[in-house]
């Protein structure tokens, strides 16, 4: 059933390599209409190959269009060559953008994308994979740095982890086929989340009401879609909820702050029936969430019950979103250390007299976190020079009599800072 928007303007947006495979297979399934769909890599080859007609080679002059090598420095730097061209291309109202985090394109270009899309006025959904387990410390760190850019950029972002969605197969299924179907579970959130807000129905949710849920909050978000049937097919599709792989097991709907609820049945759906679901998966979340339920009735249900959630909780971005820039991108090391907390110039033990310096910043968790913003040390201040410590005892007590324990000419009854001749200060 093909679902037409309600919005003015809608855009899917494939970044990267992952990115642009499943906005290509959304587009191909044909689900969407009404929404326009934008590919974006730095490897034309792999562009090419994309099925989505409208495509936007970023970073020529960058990369030549030779691709990132994974990258992300490379990625950011790609797109922020491209600036003006992202931005041209972002004019929507909602914006969803598919990404692969691990390389280098997507995971640098991408979060470029969604703060250029915010700024434009957009409201921009990420949705996007973390790596398996098997890829590697380098794409996870890779991908640790990109989401961190991304939940600052974008206004909500939705994580589907590829080792949760690993589950959902069976250990025998062969590699081609278990990227295929991660690849489709993806393309699923995208089409559900669009089913979600542009279906009409009995009660819609509509576009507004998740903008004032997610609108400058920088979420992190999940998704997850049941379908049961038969007499118990409330419970069971709340109990498939409860341990969805997508829903870490059930943890974001119990850590969510906000909630979508959408239920859809055929032309049998009963209020008794939505009443129990809602009060079911209500059960699932903390007492004071915010929750938004919609209902609607499809002939293409009949007998069957479809339950979507969409779990938010609202958190402070951890990375502030980076000022453009036209040089060159700072690498992953650079990026690691910028998130790190920073230790005061000083390190060394105050004096007594100089303890009342540290109050504002323990009083302060900013400041805390943020030495730059604490109150500077006041002038003329005792130095922090420690002499050297005399730790030597005068006697070794009842131990006095009692032989040495020699061992390779060494007494180990020394301390080894004494027979090493080493000073504490």
């Amino acid at each position: 059933m093909k679902v037409t928007s309600m919005f003015p303007s809608v855009k899917v947006i494939g970044f990267g390599n992952a990115g642009c495979a499943v906005a290509g297979r959304v587009y191909q399934q044909g689900l969407l209409s009404g929404a326009e769909f934008l590919a974006m890599n730095t490897d034309q080859a792999a562009l090419a190959s994309c099925p989505v007609p409208s495509q936007l080679c970023v970073g020529l002059s960058v990369t030549r269009g030779l691709g990132t090598g994974g990258d992300i420095a490379l990625g950011r730097s790609a797109a922020e060559r491209d600036a003006a061209a992202i931005r041209a291309s972002a004019d929507a109202r909602l914006v969803f953008v598919v990404v692969g985090l691990g390389g280098g394109s997507g995971t640098g270009g991408a979060p470029v994308f969604a703060r250029l899309a915010r700024d434009s006025g957009a409201l921009v959904v990420v949705i996007a994979t973390t790596p398996f387990e098997f890829e590697g410390g380098l794409r996870r760190a890779n991908a640790e740095v990109g989401l961190e850019d991304l939940r600052a950029a974008a206004d909500a972002v939705i994580v589907l982890p590829n080792c949760n969605l690993s589950r959902l197969l069976d250990e025998r299924t062969p590699v081609t086929d278990a990227f295929r179907a991660v690849g489709d579970r993806v393309a699923e959130a995208v089409t559900g989340l669009w089913r979600l807000l542009a279906q009409p129905g009995i009660l819609p949710v509509d576009f507004a009401g998740l903008e004032r849920l997610v609108r400058g909050r920088h979420a992190e978000c999940a998704f997850a879609s049941v379908e049961a049937s038969g007499e118990a097919r409330v419970r069971e599709a709340v109990s498939r909820l409860a341990t969805h792989p997508c829903l870490d097991e059930g943890r974001a709907l119990a850590q969510a702050d906000a909630l979508i609820l959408s239920l859809a049945g055929g032309p049998e759906l009963s209020l008794a029936e939505i009443d129990r679901a809602s009060r079911e998966v209500g059960r699932l979340c903390r007492d004071n969430v915010q929750m938004l339920v919609g209902t609607s009735v499809d002939e293409g249900l009949v007998g069957r019950l479809r339950i979507t959630v969409f779990p938010a909780r609202w958190t402070a971005a951890k990375v502030s979103p980076q000022p453009m820039s036209t040089g060159a991108s700072p690498s992953i090391r650079d990026r690691l250390d910028s998130t790190a907390v920073q230790t005061p110039a000083h390190s060394e033990l105050p004096d007594a007299g100089g303890l009342e310096s540290l109050e504002p910043a323990i009083a302060n968790p900013t400041t805390a976190s943020h030495p730059s913003l604490a109150r500077p040390p006041r002038r003329g201040r005792k130095s922090n020079h420690q002499p050297e410590l005399n730790l030597f005892p005068a006697s070794r007590g009842r131990f006095d009599n009692t032989p040495a324990t020699i061992h390779q000419n060494e007494n180990l009854d020394e301390p080894t800072f004494r027979r090493r001749n080493l000073i504490l200060n």
